[in-house]
């Protein structure tokens, strides 16, 4: 008898783990929320809201975008610096801050890039070894159509510094910090 209370026993953290993995994933799909776990940009969950329209109002904003399938960005991810997911050519979407809007001129100038002459921190360019050299963009106004994503939160980031310019049409949805991990 002791032994088949045993057995009967055994499944139930099984069973209340998978209960709780289960909610937790459909917590997280139910309210919009994305886990960050890359260096870009802070650690921790953001909360997907409002489709992006292309204004104003965008600039300085953390966008949700899926990479185009270019071959920079299947380069970065046969060398891991991307993982893989649901966006074209089995990227992961990424998060990035919007930091040039079509007509913005954007600069490299003494080691790190500036966008209408405002010094974006931690812009620096970091060797990366994807196999060729990023097209290096010392001067470039922004097309229409464009944004410039970069994050100022990291000097490792994979961003417009290495890739460039991305079309609007990619940009998915704004996200907002709602629990940072420190």
């Amino acid at each position: 008898m002791n032994q088949k209370m045993r057995q009967s026993r055994l499944p139930r953290p099984i069973i209340f783990m998978t209960f709780c993995l289960s909610f937790l994933i459909l917590g997280f799909w139910a309210w919009d929320l994305r886990l960050n776990l890359t260096s870009s940009m802070p650690i921790g969950i953001w909360r997907l809201q409002e489709h992006v329209q292309p204004n104003e109002s965008l600039r300085g904003q953390v966008a949700l975008f899926c990479p185009p399938d270019t071959e920079i960005f299947r380069r970065a991810r046969e060398r891991g610096i991307l993982r893989g997911g649901s966006c074209e050519g089995s990227l992961m979407p990424l998060l990035k801050e919007v930091v040039g809007l079509p007509g913005d001129v954007v600069e490299y100038v003494d080691g790190g890039y500036s966008v209408n002459g405002r010094r974006v921190a931690n812009s620096i360019i970091q060797p990366l070894d994807l196999g060729f050299k990023p097209a290096f963009y010392s001067h470039l106004v922004v097309p229409e159509g464009y944004v410039w994503l970069m994050s100022s939160y990291s000097a490792l980031s994979f961003d417009s510094r290495y890739f460039g310019p991305v079309e609007m049409n990619h940009l998915q949805r704004i996200a907002k910090p709602l629990f940072i991990f420190r």
